[in-house]
């Protein structure tokens, strides 16, 4: 997916919450460079987005 920022404040106003903050990947066996955020609802529902980098 891109534009993981603006899909984080977007689904503020559908209930979601960020759990944490977003990182970026900078070492380890995923890819480098990546961005992620975890998002949970009311319920519970915890979503793991992920940004990958562009390819060069």
């Amino acid at each position: 997916m891109t534009g993981l920022d603006q899909l984080v404040q977007i689904s503020r106003g559908w209930g979601w919450q960020v759990r944490g903050r977003v990182v970026s990947v900078e070492e380890g066996p995923g890819p480098i460079g990546a961005r992620l955020v975890y998002l949970h609802n009311a319920d519970g529902t915890l979503l793991e987005l992920v940004e990958l980098p562009e390819a060069e």
